[in-house]
């Protein structure tokens, strides 16, 4: 969206980018919670976030690419919303890439989601279950 404001060109569609902006916002926002439920405080949470965005951010391989990595370090950052995205984000931005050109990291995004979405039901299923058993 800051494209127009600094006269750069955003070549792709911005149909597209807003589409798998919006999914990645919700894969982000499953993931956050899902981790922020094994933290009993706020603040415990808040220092995790502070101290691993930077690291989490050089992973995802916008900076060199994930293929030059170690093989652990890929099958990590490939499991992270944000290393699909930020290919997304270059191919569209710079290359003007179509859906055929980005549709292998919206199938990965997707599956992201539903991945996320799973794992976050079976732990409030599970957090759930453990405050029937307190209380029961």
């Amino acid at each position: 969206m800051i494209f127009p404001y600094y006269f750069l060109t955003f070549k792709g569609s911005l149909f597209l980018h807003l589409v798998l902006s919006a999914i990645f916002v919700v894969v982000v926002l499953e993931y956050t919670i899902l981790l922020a439920t094994f933290f009993k405080t706020t603040i415990g949470w808040t220092e995790i976030i502070a101290f691993s965005t930077y690291p989490l951010f050089l992973v995802t391989g916008y900076s060199w690419p994930v293929e030059a990595m170690p093989k652990l370090l890929q099958g990590f950052a490939n499991i992270l919303p944000s290393t699909p995205f930020y290919r997304v984000f270059s191919k569209l931005s710079i290359e003007g890439a179509g859906f055929n050109q980005i549709k292998s990291e919206f199938i990965h995004l997707l599956i992201l989601l539903l991945f996320g979405y799973i794992l976050l039901y079976i732990r409030y299923h599970f957090l759930h279950s453990n405050k029937v058993k307190i209380k029961g």
